[in-house]
């Protein structure tokens, strides 16, 4: 053990690279990680060699290590010398002198001969470094390159080496981003003009590999083809392609029958590769192929064949294709080994992997797609006679008669078995591995679109019905399986658990969105939507969480793809409502409850247009809310909201049905969240009719309410805060709603009179809350008290009117500078609570910062924003600069303290307030002297480089570059600003705009320079490049240098900072 442990402690030595490198010490290291009898030595050697291979300055050891004695060589140490050769191209080639390139070209051919000779991982690095180097200087330099490896054929593994290379070398040439856009271009040229010369050693090759019957150079062989035949990609290409295809396919046609699997599926990607290459080719080309396929098709049946069951008990006797939709059908995929292959054999037993399944998936998507109309030709023409149409030739297989079979030898029957087998893979990769292939639906999706036209002459062949019951199967499949749609925030899965949609998931959406598409598809080509109705009716005989989101997340889209789609709709939505009334368990109200909510909020129209059914669900949304779900109770609302939003025309809003139930909303505002309680109230109160009669019946209560509760002093008791801080956010969903209309003065003057006593309750909770020693309980509600009425001091600034602002805050009348009675003047409980706001935010004390009320500084900004824009008769009141003292400047100094990430809810109000001051308040600040505008100016610097270098606040970046120009062009305007101030503005400038990436707002940087010249102070250009010059460090210029530039992203920006200031000057 002690032996073991120092070993250890001598493997780590490896790691100083401060020490000159032990290459007998690597040696031990190698072997102790080959081998196999002390696993736990294994392991940390792994470690270290890993460790080793991580390090920047270890590529630069590999010349060390190969240049050792061959003797003193195991494979493993030349194939992990190699492997830090690699390293070293791939970050140091083009930081390299020309030289030393050309060189390290040298120094790699020179380990050709004696290591291209022996098969081992030392050879198949080797061919990866030679291939990486041909990356980098074919054509230029290394111009022989193509032909070197086309003459490599003396022996068997030279053939094997120049397969691989070729093959990797195509390969990489697609996928590597690290080359130069020119060298691409030029391989691209010069490999473009070679395709015959690769394609003829392929067919050289293919032909004694396939006399020899060489399994391993023959999936090679395949690779490459498929390699080339990608790269194929414009006409001229294609050209030099064509005269090789006749041999091509049969090659892959005869290697399909040599009974080796890894061949076999190789050889059906690279015939689908050549179909998917071939796709716009002359009809007679296409005729050929499809022919081709045919042939293909009797050998894969050989061993994959469909099977389509009924799955319905009693339908056995319909025929697939007859009475679609009826009897559902169960698809599997039957194997059998093909009739010359030897049983013992275990390679030529078909089999059903990934590979598999992926292979047949993509060549018979590919012939279908490259070849549908000709395909379709010669299944048409194939009808017998006596069978009419396709209707009637598939009853008279199904029946099984005397000679039936013979018809199964028909393309049309081979058309229709590969669609089939198509749908099994479908089914079988989600019954057995738990994936949707969503590649194969959007194939679906497609040959149904295609399908619902005519493109035959034969009177015979109608279209649709080659393919009713493919695509009902497929509408079947395609519903049962669907995702959760986005707006979907809670569902129950089939295991019964309440799952809520944390996050968006990009894969998720997407695989929505292919499968809504096509279920519109399919069943606009089948015409029907009897899968819809077969799961209501298996609903109506036992209750499925599977069949509920089925249902619901998948009807709009059915929905959208039938004619008349009314019945189906209200039919739903009625058996969901019924059920919604009668389930006991949880999890099943709120599995049905999310599927009504997304179903109506889908259709919000069609719900609306229908009366029969417009109060029911009106009325489900708002019972759905009382379910103790958060996330279901925001689907409710939000529907509620846009189906109140969608009501045509007022007269509903002004009947005696909705008066009455509007009685019962106060109650249900009790059982939901406040921010639920503004999106209810808002959507309510911006659609109530604007006569003050009908808008007091429904204030009226609410007012009685909140002078109730405020009576209760000091409100202390649990239940009075709920009631105030439910209140208050009812009362905020009103002003959202009434912003800007008659109702919104009525409602100002009515509240009037409790906005002394709604100031002064924020001021004892806001103390209450600052006590020490205030019980926790009570202290959590008082803080959402606080926020409720903070939230609606700010609705209530933005909807009242400037009549109201004058009277409440500035204490003079309207259009004079009269004083008034203070009467309903708040202005001294106003000024009283600004100042008390500061001391929370003092950046010493973290236990006071933790209790701020972030809401109260965005009615602080509403409340000067209405003041500024009355008149210029505001612009000294004191209410204006202890905005400015007691909130914006201590704002600030917490935020540069303690970072702006730290409290980002109080960065996001502090950098909207100073960029809407710019925008919105533009004439008060021009109004202001070059004293206000220094101290406001110091604002703007750390609001940029947030918002240049924090992820967390890059959604403002419209507003901050909307507020910067506008900045410039106002201090055009004034006099020249002292060059360091300007400067500084300049480079966050750039900084900024490193996050968009835009050019044309690289403008902004030509005010910045106009502005910065106005100064006209001497060696102006080099005092603001000092400016920019700190960006430029040595840790930046090593990094560079090393290629690690992808390991620091804060040296990338600054990089960036200087390269693009660089390029703008």
């Amino acid at each position: 053990v002690n032996l073991k442990i120092t070993f250890f402690s001598k493997m780590e030595a490896l790691l100083d690279f401060s020490q000159p490198f032990n290459y007998p010490l690597f040696a031990q290291v190698v072997e102790a990680y080959q081998q196999t009898k002390d696993y736990s030595l294994k392991q940390q050697a792994a470690d270290v060699l890993r460790q080793f291979q991580d390090s920047p300055q270890s590529s630069q050891l590999c010349m060390n290590i190969l240049s050792q004695e061959h003797s003193t060589q195991t494979p493993m140490v030349r194939f992990f010398g190699f492997s830090l050769l690699e390293t070293f191209i791939r970050r140091n080639w083009y930081i390299i002198p020309t030289e030393q390139q050309q060189e390290l070209c040298s120094y790699i051919m020179s380990f050709a001969s004696q290591t291209l000779s022996v098969d081992d991982v030392v050879r198949r690095k080797y061919l990866t470094i030679f291939t990486l180097i041909a990356l980098h200087t074919y054509p230029s330099s290394y111009s022989t390159f193509l032909s070197d490896v086309l003459s490599m054929r003396s022996t068997p593994l030279d053939r094997i080496n120049s397969v691989t290379i070729l093959t990797s070398f195509f390969e990489d040439f697609r996928v590597r981003d690290e080359l130069l856009s020119g060298q691409k271009q030029a391989i691209h040229k010069q490999l473009s003009s070679e395709i015959s010369k690769i394609l003829s050693y392929l067919l050289d090759l293919l032909r004694d590999a396939c006399a020899q019957k060489d399994m391993f150079l023959l999936c090679l062989l395949m690779k490459l083809l498929i390699a080339v035949v990608s790269f194929c990609d414009n006409p001229i290409k294609v050209d030099q392609l064509l005269p090789f295809i006749d041999s091509l396919l049969e090659y892959c046609l005869q290697i399909l029958s040599f009974g080796s699997q890894e061949a076999y599926f190789l050889s059906l990607q690279a015939l689908g590769h050549i179909y998917a290459t071939l796709r716009s080719q002359p009809d007679t080309l296409v005729l050929k192929l499809s022919m081709f396929f045919y042939t293909v098709w009797d050998v894969i049946s050989q061993s994959y064949k469909p099977k389509v069951e009924a799955c319905t008990a009693g339908s056995s006797h319909t025929p697939p294709g007859v009475d679609p939709g009826l009897s559902p059908v169960s698809y599997s995929i039957v194997l059998s080994p093909p009739i010359h292959a030897s049983h013992g054999n275990i390679d030529q037993q078909p089999t059903l992997t990934g590979e598999a399944l992926f292979s047949l998936s993509f060549f018979l998507r590919n012939v279908v797609n490259s070849c549908l109309d000709q395909v379709e030709k010669l299944a048409s023409n194939s009808i017998p006679p006596d069978s009419i149409d396709v209707n009637i030739c598939l009853r008279q297989v199904a029946s099984k008669r005397i000679g039936s079979e013979k018809l199964l030898d028909l393309p049309l029957f081979k058309y229709r078995s590969a669609l089939q087998l198509l749908m099994a893979i479908l089914v079988f990769q989600k019954t057995q591995f738990d994936i949707v292939d969503t590649q194969l639906i959007e194939f679906f999706s497609s040959l149904a679109k295609k399908a619902q036209s005519c493109n035959t002459s034969n009177p015979a062949f109608k279209r649709m019905e080659l393919y009713i019951d493919i695509f009902t199967a497929v509408q079947r499949f395609v519903i049962v399986n669907m995702p959760p749609p986005i707006e979907v925030l809670v569902y129950v899965d089939e295991y019964g658990n309440v799952l809520k949609r944390e996050l968006e998931d990009s894969e998720k959406l997407n695989m929505f969105s292919i499968m809504s598409k096509a279920i519109e598809a399919t069943t606009r080509a089948i015409k029907t939507s009897v899968a819809i109705k077969d799961l209501l009716s298996d609903l109506s005989k036992q209750f499925s969480v599977l069949a509920v989101n089925s249902i619901a997340w998948s009807l709009p889209s059915v929905a959208r793809s039938i004619k008349s789609p009314d019945t189906l709709i209200i039919s739903t939505i009625n058996h969901l409502v019924d059920f919604s009334s009668i389930l006991v368990s949880m999890e099943h109200k709120i599995c049905i409850a999310s599927g009504i909510v997304y179903i109506c909020s889908q259709m919000p129209l069609f719900v609306d247009t229908k009366e029969s059914i417009f109060l029911v669900i009106l009325n489900k949304m708002l019972y759905f809310t009382g379910f103790p779900n958060e996330h279901l109770q925001e689907m409710s609302v939000r529907c509620f909201a846009l189906l109140i939003n969608n009501v045509k025309g007022s007269a509903f809003f002004e009947s005696a049905g909705f008066r009455s139930f509007l009685r019962n909303i106060p109650q249900i505002a009790i059982q939901i969240p406040s921010s639920l309680i503004i999106v209810l109230y808002e959507s309510i109160s911006r659609r109530i009719s604007d006569a003050s009669s009908t808008f007091m019946d429904y204030v009226g209560p609410l007012f009685e309410m909140l002078d109730g509760a405020l009576s209760q002093w000091p409100p202390t008791s649990i239940e009075v805060l709920s009631t105030i801080s439910t209140l208050y956010s009812i009362f905020s969903g009103i002003c959202e709603g009434v912003a800007g209309k008659t109702n919104g003065e009525v409602f100002a003057s009515s509240y009037s009179h409790f906005m002394g006593r709604t100031l002064k309750l924020y001021a004892f909770i806001h103390e209450y809350i600052l006590s020490p020693s205030t019980d926790p309980t009570l202290y959590n509600i008082l803080c959402t008290v606080r926020k409720s009425i903070s939230n609606f001091l700010e609705m209530l600034i933005k909807a009242s009117t400037h009549n109201h602002i004058r009277v409440w805050f500035l204490n003079t009348s309207p259009g004079t500078n009269v004083a008034l009675p203070d009467s309903n003047s708040v202005r001294s409980d106003t000024l009283v609570l600004l100042k008390a706001y500061k001391q929370l935010l003092d950046p010493a004390s973290t236990a006071q910062t933790g209790k701020l009320d972030v809401q109260f500084s965005q009615f602080a900004y509403a409340l000067f924003e209405r003041i500024v824009v009355l008149s210029s008769d505001a612009d000294k009141d004191d209410l204006i600069n202890i905005y400015f003292n007691e909130v914006l400047a201590p704002i600030l100094k917490c935020l540069a303290t303690s970072g702006f990430a730290m409290h980002a809810d109080l960065a996001d109000v502090f950098i909207e307030s100073i960029c809407h001051i710019f925008t919105i308040c533009n004439a008060y600040i021009r109004r202001q002297g070059s004293e206000f505008l220094h101290v406001f100016l110091e604002f703007v610097p750390p609001i940029i480089r947030a918002v240049s270098e924090s992820n967390l606040f890059h959604k403002h970046y419209s507003l901050c570059f909307s507020a910067l120009t506008t900045l410039a062009d106002m201090l055009m305007m004034r006099e020249p600003l002292e060059i360091n101030i300007l400067s500084v503005l300049f480079v966050d400038t750039i900084r900024l705009l490193n996050k968009s990436i835009v050019s044309s707002e690289y403008s902004l940087l030509s005010a910045w320079w106009a502005l910065l010249q106005r100064t006209n102070e001497p060696d102006m250009e080099t005092k603001v490049f000092y400016c920019i010059s700190p960006s430029i460090t040595p840790t930046m210029i090593g990094y560079f240098r090393n290629g690690f530039l992808e390991r620091n992203e804060a040296i990338i920006r600054d990089l960036f900072v200087v390269l693009r200031t660089l390029l703008w000057f």
